[in-house]
Parts: C-alpha cells; sequence; structure tokens
C-alpha cells in the first residue's frame, strides 16, 4: 500500500535543491506529481501550464476584487499554486527544462504575488491594508532582487574556488564556527533534531512556493490580510538582512 502511494504521489521529478529540508515544499511537489503526469500525457508543455497558471492568477484577482466571498478566489488561486507545482516536474519529466536566459515561471511569479496582493488591497480598500500591501510588495520584490544577485554572486565565487583550489572553504569555515561555540558543536550531533530545525526554518522563514498557501488566507476579512501581510513583510525583512550580509561578505 505505502509502495503505491510513494508510486502515486512520487517525488521523481522534485527538484532536489528546492525541496532541501523543507517537507512542506516537498510535500507540495508530491500532491502535484499526479497533476503533473496527467498534464504531461494531455501534451501540455511547461511554459503552456505556467500561462495556465497566469490566467488562473488573474481570475483570483478578479475573485478578490468583484466576489464578496471566499469559494472562488480559494478555488482560482489554489489552481495557480497547484500549476506552479506541474510546470517545474513536466519539464523535467519530459526533460524540456528551458535553455534560455529567460525564467518565465519566476517571471509569472513575480506577476502574480504582485496582483493578488494588490486584489486584497482594491478588496478591503482599507488605509492600513493598502499600507502593508505595498510595503510586502516592495519588500517582497527588494528580496527578489538580492536573492538573484545573490545567486550570481555565489555561482560566481563557486567556478573561482574550483578554478584556485579553494573549494573547501566553507567546509572549514563551518568546521571552525562548530569549535569556536560548543554549543553548535554539541547540538550538530543530533542529526534528527537538526533536520528537525531546519525543515522548520525552512518552513517558517524562507520564502518559496510554499509560501503561496497563506495566501488563501486574504479572502476571510482584512484582518486575515493584514496578518499575513505583516508576516509577509517580516521574513521578507529577514531574508533581505541575510543576504545583504551574505553579499557583503563576498568579494568581487
Amino acid at each position: 500500500m505505502n509502495i503505491k502511494i510513494n508510486r502515486f504521489f512520487s517525488d521523481k521529478y522534485v527538484n532536489r535543491e528546492a525541496v532541501a529540508d523543507n517537507f512542506l515544499l516537498l510535500l507540495m511537489y508530491r500532491l502535484a506529481f499526479p497533476f503533473a503526469v496527467i498534464l504531461n500525457k494531455v501534451g501540455f508543455s511547461p511554459n503552456q501550464i505556467t500561462t495556465q497558471s497566469l490566467v488562473c492568477s488573474v481570475l483570483a484577482f478578479l475573485a478578490l476584487v468583484f466576489d464578496p466571498g471566499w469559494v472562488y478566489f480559494v478555488c482560482f488561486w489554489g489552481f495557480t499554486i497547484l500549476l506552479d507545482f506541474c510546470d517545474g516536474t513536466v519539464a523535467r519529466m519530459a526533460n524540456k527544462v528551458s535553455k534560455i536566459a529567460l525564467r518565465y515561471d519566476h517571471v509569472s511569479d513575480l506577476f502574480k504575488i504582485f496582483l493578488v496582493i494588490l486584489g486584497a488591497a482594491l478588496r478591503y480598500d482599507d488605509y492600513w491594508v493598502w499600507a502593508l500591501a505595498m510595503c510586502t510588495s516592495f519588500f517582497f520584490m527588494y528580496y527578489s532582487v538580492l536573492n538573484h544577485e545573490l545567486d550570481s554572486a555565489q555561482k560566481k565565487q563557486a567556478r573561482l574556488a574550483v578554478a584556485t583550489g579553494d573549494a573547501e572553504t566553507q567546509t572549514q569555515e563551518y568546521v571552525r564556527l562548530s569549535d569556536r561555540y560548543r554549543i553548535i558543536g554539541f547540538l550538530i550531533k543530533f542529526k534528527p533534531l537538526i533536520a528537525l530545525l531546519k525543515n522548520l526554518y525552512s518552513a517558517l522563514i524562507t520564502i518559496n512556493g510554499h509560501t503561496l498557501l497563506l495566501m488563501l488566507l486574504l479572502a476571510v476579512n482584512s484582518v486575515y490580510a493584514s496578518l499575513v501581510f505583516s508576516y509577509l513583510i517580516l521574513v521578507s525583512l529577514l531574508n533581505i538582512f541575510s543576504r545583504i550580509r551574505q553579499l557583503v561578505n563576498i568579494k568581487r
């Protein structure tokens, strides 16, 4: 029975780098797998699936603005999230990973997130909701820019490390850190605890596909929308400071 479930909700085509230490993200990829299989068999390309997700986000935006209920928004935004997890899976499944520099799925994600934030602000038309919504958009976009800068800098640093034979520097820094702080050296011996803490950190403090689930609460009322925006602002700020700190320590 367990084998059948693992086959039906497989993680064979999961982006391993993305789901590392994030059980929630892995679960969402598994749940999306059977839908990705169907879309692939029907013949949808990854870009077509991304476009469908984009259309669903527009419908979710319209539901937020014009529908006083929450059912239509939850359905459309739910389909947006589902398709968002299917496009990458289908790309790897059908070996159709894009070779061009433009990342259509990433660009569309930025548009979808901004659109649903704007929809919530228009829905409640409240001063504080508007302020929080605009702050959320700004800090999230600012985080996205810094995240891209850090990714590029780390890749460049990795190439230089390989070229100069200095690839073990990061490992050595980690060892020195554990020697310097006994509590870290003590904790890393408990692998299950470390794994649990890493998963909780990834689920609560990082921004990824699982973060989109929070936005399902935007249609409940203005209080829930304000809480979601406040949380996203806090997480964005934490990630912004983290990336600035890392960028400062990387030499050109």
